[in-house]
């Protein structure tokens, strides 16, 4: 009987799922603040390359104050783990001297575990991590928001090459800068001028729901394109769009009226002639009138003075 127990017990465990790798999580998984017990967090800034470190629970008003040299380090692992290149921006603040120091901590999970707080001198707070590749930037165009396409990588700026660059594409880059959407793209010969040093990404196939260029499917490396073939896109939110959409106004000499407008200038130009021309009839009758009369009177005298005679 306890040799059938054994086996049935063996069977069960054989069945269930094997342990998942704490060394390598999901980069699409985050525990709920409330699941992750008393130790600090990364918490997403509005996408995975962007964070900051919290305290779950009701510590979430609380800052996480690192030694500084600690964070820097800190920092690279974050941005590696999550797949989003090395850091680009880290925002930090010296933390208060009254405040206790996160120290000896051990990263896993996208937790720091097994911390001890002491009162240590020489510690920051972060406020904001921006990994490189939540970096991208339109250059070349008017504006933010129309422009040749670059991301960041290894410190440097690179392009993007066109091929098989589509609205798709171009739909994650204006996404994030906060330029609305993708309304047209431009590849060899387009709208901007070509950029300079390296070509970090080629070939890419977004399906324009991924946060950055980097999470899309492409070539990172050895990319076979020229900078004349740099992709560009134009955001909705673009400048140079609203001046293309935007009439321009009518110059004072290209006045437009309407057939009653017209209408009331032909006749009070005709009230006019007809004005001027009844005062020259009438001038001309008095006159005529005054010559005939002074014939008259002209006559009269002379009869007048052959009837005496």
């Amino acid at each position: 009987m306890k040799l059938l127990q054994f086996l049935f017990i063996l069977q069960l465990s054989s069945l269930s799922p094997a342990p998942l790798d704490a060394s390598a999580p999901d980069a699409g998984v985050q525990a709920a603040p409330e699941d992750l017990d008393d130790d600090p967090y990364v918490h997403h800034l509005g996408s995975t390359c962007r964070w900051t470190l919290r305290m779950p629970g009701n510590r979430s008003g609380e800052a996480v104050p690192l030694q500084a040299d600690y964070l820097d380090t800190l920092a690279e692992w974050i941005c590696q783990d999550l797949k989003c290149g090395g850091v680009h921006i880290m925002k930090e603040i010296v933390a208060p001297d009254d405040s206790k120091c996160f120290q000896d901590c051990r990263y896993q999970d996208r937790r720091l575990q097994n911390c001890l707080e002491t009162f240590t001198a020489g510690c920051n707070v972060t406020t904001e991590v921006v990994c490189g590749h939540q970096s991208v930037r339109l250059k070349g165009g008017d504006g933010q928001c129309a422009g040749r396409v670059e991301v960041w990588k290894d410190m440097v700026w690179g392009t993007v090459c066109d091929d098989r660059w589509d609205l798709k594409e171009a739909k994650v880059v204006c996404a994030q800068l906060g330029c609305g959407t993708a309304l047209r793209v431009t590849g060899q010969n387009g709208l901007f001028p070509p950029g300079s040093g390296p070509i970090h990404l080629d070939e890419l196939n977004c399906t324009g729901n991924e946060q950055n260029l980097w999470f899309c499917p492409g070539v990172q490396e050895n990319s076979d394109c020229g900078h004349k073939e740099d992709a560009g896109v134009v955001c909705s939110e673009s400048k140079m769009l609203v001046r293309a959409t935007t009439p321009a106004p009518a110059p004072p000499s290209a006045a437009v009226y309407s057939p009653e407008h017209i209408a009331i200038i032909l006749l009070s130009i005709l009230v006019f002639v007809f004005t001027i021309l009844n005062m020259f009839l009438c001038c001309y009758y008095f006159k005529w009138h005054s010559e005939r009369e002074k014939k008259r009177a002209d006559a009269a005298v002379k009869n007048q003075v052959t009837e005496n005679v």
